[in-house]
């Protein structure tokens, strides 16, 4: 029988060079893409399988893990992960902390007030009807919390020094040569990669599904359910991933949020962009959520 400290002393297993910690619904799978596509950069495919934040997977440990989602990674490549589920979880950053303290952190934001309502019709997106944003945002605080973005990046410099984090912000992929190179540096490899792929925007926004009737084709006969079974079980969770990302939904403009409701997010969110301002050094890019805003805001 093997024992744990013979499996620890021939492990290969190597702690991520880094990790795009957050937002969700914010770009980071744009990002994602463009790093898979470098040469000296291994991410495996299911970009967004979680570790930290799932104690099953965590009490197996890293080891585990590893051989089943980086065994293929070159030793000389930066091995890195997109987890932005993880944003604003204490229990992650204090395992992430733990375990690997050295692991570079990257964090997009986008403007809170759009990300909430992306993350809500994605969340609505099998439904034929949606329920009303200000009801949904209600009932679910999620929606909300997440883009609370100067406390919980306030929270993670508590954990990581600010040398160790990149923060973006999803306009800056407006200029993707730009921020290409500023990511690179960042990790340490030279600038001036160009991915084939660069400015290609991945998994926009969608209200509706494109084949609404394939997932319960596949659940539903026996046949093409034996069929999917098959497949083994990683193929399986690279197909749905592919199949989610790039397939699944119609790409079109989120639908506009009532004037008052927006008002009302953009006034809570004011203070937390303060905050992030600060933090980072550098103004927020969404006009209604910068510093004047605010005082035009109060004025009225």
């Amino acid at each position: 029988m093997t024992t744990s400290s013979q499996q620890n002393s021939e492990s290969t297993a190597r702690p991520l060079d880094f990790l795009l910690i957050g937002v969700p619904r914010a770009g980071t799978t744009s990002l994602f893409h463009y790093l898979r596509a470098h040469p000296q950069v291994y991410m495996p495919l299911e970009k967004e399988v979680p570790y930290f934040s799932w104690d099953d997977r965590f009490e197996r440990g890293w080891d585990v893990f590893f051989s089943e989602y980086f065994a293929k990674a070159p030793d000389d490549a930066l091995i890195g992960k997109m987890t932005p589920q993880y944003w604003g979880q204490q229990k992650v950053l204090d395992r992430l902390k733990a375990t690997m303290p050295d692991v570079r952190l990257l964090v997009v934001f986008r403007n809170p007030v759009d990300r909430a309502l992306s993350h809500y019709r994605l969340s609505f997106r099998d439904h034929a009807e949606l329920p009303p944003f200000e009801e949904a945002i209600r009932d679910n605080s999620e929606y909300v919390d997440l883009g609370r973005y100067g406390t919980h990046y306030e929270n993670l410099l508590r954990s990581f020094p600010q040398e160790q984090v990149l923060p973006l912000f999803t306009d800056d992929f407006d200029q993707p040569d730009q921020v290409i190179d500023r990511v690179l540096e960042f990790l340490g490899l030279p600038t001036g990669y160009r991915p084939g792929n660069l400015g290609k925007r991945y998994n926009r926004s969608g209200g509706a599904q494109r084949f609404p009737w394939l997932v319960a084709a596949v659940r539903n006969n026996p046949v093409l359910r034996t069929m999917w079974r098959a497949i083994p079980k990683r193929r399986r969770r690279i197909i749905k991933a592919i199949y989610n990302s790039e397939l699944s939904v119609h790409k079109d403009e989120l639908p506009p949020i009532p004037q008052d409701v927006r008002e009302r997010l953009v006034a809570d969110y004011l203070p937390e962009m303060r905050r992030l301002e600060q933090l980072i050094g550098r103004q927020v890019p969404w006009e209604e959520l910068r510093a004047d805003a605010s005082t035009s805001t109060s004025d009225r």
